[in-house]
């Protein structure tokens, strides 16, 4: 017979099987099995990443546009200088840059990135930087025949007072901001007689005006009608004429009365005459002074109305400084047409005015074998001192539409020809009328480059004034004649020497290519 406990004994052990048994079976669902795991991580990480984009690009605080479908980046910042901007740049975790973040780069042209994914994938960026457009419309210069306008930028206006008469053709040299623009334009000639409005246009579209108002500050100058005695030739006798009057200068004007001129133009005349005069007086040592009249102390121009003394004064003798009303006429239609320009053929004529008689006759030789054709070194002086005397008085020169610049090089270019070819020397390139090198300019070029070159290698005012000062010097004697060549040649010589106030033999022999006498070396040896 089972007992009660037996009983109690077998239904506790039935029920600690099922529950091991249920147990059990929970326990294979949550089993981990950890080299399956491991395995797992393992294929993992040998799995790289192909992320490869840029998240941002950044350059001086400006965060740039990213267009993820053309792989493009674009920035505008507020900066002038685009050579040399240090960008900041974020990419995917695990790829990398080139160029680096970080690395100064020029970006006045688009630059090209490659991102490079983990996995070793590239992609390219294009990165385009560009300036913020400026507001920036301002004049910062504005200039009119050399005198500066004072710029109001609180009224916009500008205002200047110019030492010119004619305001209704004045041609303006203006500044203005960067990228920005005006109209009408620098260079462009404008009446002033009223005020002008200038418009400048910034880059970013913002419009600024400015009023300019020109005034003229050119008193009218004193004149007077006279009864003037001229002592040119042909034109010697009193004849009635018109004398403009300036503090050291007088410009007589046969024919004319007060009204056939502007005084405001003569006023200027007479302040570049005047500038002139003191030049050639400081040149040459000369004064042109007419002692028989009421102009004493005053150098008086003689303007005649047939232009008999077109030739000058110095043929007859007379100091002086003359020239015909056509040549003057140039020169005053230069002024009236806002210009400082002296025509070269007026100071052509001037000049020879300086010239004692015969001043010429040490070294002018005769060209082309011909005995009467010489007189060229004349022609070579006065085209040298016309260059030479108008950038000393800082004003222009007009040879019939070339500047100064233009008219001085051409002389020197020749002069330079000679000097750097072996093929010419004294027989060949200083004997023709024509260089034989360039056979549509004569030979008095040569010489005007000669006296150019000299002027600015030799000792610049000094050599001029002492060369004004032996070429009438009684111990250099006159050639004995037109085809004397080694007279002139050494006269050249010494006279270029003494002025210099050094030996010049070495360029003479050397550079020049022409002879010079031991006698004449001797001379210089014992002068200096």
């Amino acid at each position: 017979m089972i007992t009660n406990k037996a009983k109690l004994f077998f239904v506790l052990s039935v029920t600690f099987m099922i529950n091991f048994i249920i147990i059990s079976c929970n326990g294979d669902d949550d089993f981990i099995d950890t080299d399956q795991i491991e395995g797992a991580e393992t294929e993992s990480s040998q799995t790289e990443s192909n992320q490869k984009v840029i998240k941002s690009f950044d350059i001086a605080d400006v965060t740039g546009t990213i267009d993820e479908s053309t792989k493009t980046i674009t920035l505008i910042i507020n900066e002038n200088d685009l050579t040399s901007l240090t960008p900041n740049i974020q990419v995917s975790p695990n790829a990398t840059i080139s160029p680096a973040s970080g690395v100064v780069q020029d970006f006045t042209k688009p630059v090209t990135y490659i991102v490079t994914a983990e996995n070793g994938s590239t992609v390219n960026y294009q990165i385009t930087v560009k300036k913020t457009k400026t507001n920036d419309a301002s004049i910062t210069g504005f200039t009119i025949s050399g005198i500066d306008g004072t710029i109001d930028e609180l009224t916009e206006t500008i205002t200047l007072s110019i030492d010119v008469v004619n305001l209704a053709s004045l041609v303006p040299n203006i500044k203005i901001s960067t990228n920005a623009t005006i109209s009408p334009a620098s260079g462009v000639m404008q009446d002033f007689t009223s005020p002008v409005t200038y418009k400048v246009t910034a880059e970013n579209g913002l419009v600024k005006e400015y009023v300019v108002t020109v005034t003229s500050n050119s008193e009218p100058a004193e004149s007077k009608l006279v009864n003037y005695n001229y002592q040119i030739a042909h034109c010697v006798g009193a004849k009635e004429s018109t004398a403009w009057i300036g503090e050291s200068i007088v410009i007589m004007i046969e024919g004319e009365t007060s009204s056939d001129r502007n005084a405001q133009i003569m006023n200027r005349a007479i302040d570049l005459l005047q500038q002139v005069d003191d030049k050639y007086q400081e040149f040459t040592g000369l004064r042109n002074l007419r002692k028989a009249s009421e102009h004493e102390g005053k150098t008086v121009i003689e303007i005649v109305k047939d232009n008999c003394g077109s030739g000058g004064l110095a043929s007859h003798g007379v100091l002086g400084m003359s020239t015909g009303v056509s040549f003057f006429d140039n020169l005053y239609n230069n002024i009236a047409m806002g210009s400082n320009a002296i025509p070269q053929v007026f100071l052509y004529e001037i000049n020879r005015n300086y010239w004692l008689p015969k001043f010429n006759k040490k070294i002018d030789w005769a060209m082309n074998e011909e005995p009467a054709n010489y007189g060229w070194w004349t022609v070579g002086m006065n085209n040298a001192q016309a260059v030479i005397l108008t950038a000393s008085i800082n004003t222009e020169l007009d040879y019939f539409g070339q500047n100064r610049d233009g008219f001085r090089n051409r002389m020197v270019q020749n002069f330079t020809t000679y000097l750097n070819s072996s093929s010419y020397d004294f027989d060949y390139g200083w004997k023709q009328s024509l260089m034989p090198w360039n056979s549509t300019e004569s030979i008095n070029d040569l010489m005007s480059g000669l006296l150019i070159y000299s002027y600015e290698n030799f000792g610049g005012d000094l050599w001029m004034k002492n060369f004004y000062k032996y070429i009438k010097d009684s111990s250099i004697p006159n050639r004995s004649g037109v085809f004397a060549y080694q007279e002139c040649r050494d006269n050249v010589y010494k006279i270029w020497s003494l002025s210099a106030e050094r030996d010049l033999i070495d360029f003479f022999e050397n550079d020049m290519k022409w002879e010079i006498s031991d006698a004449a070396k001797n001379d210089i040896k014992n002068s200096l």
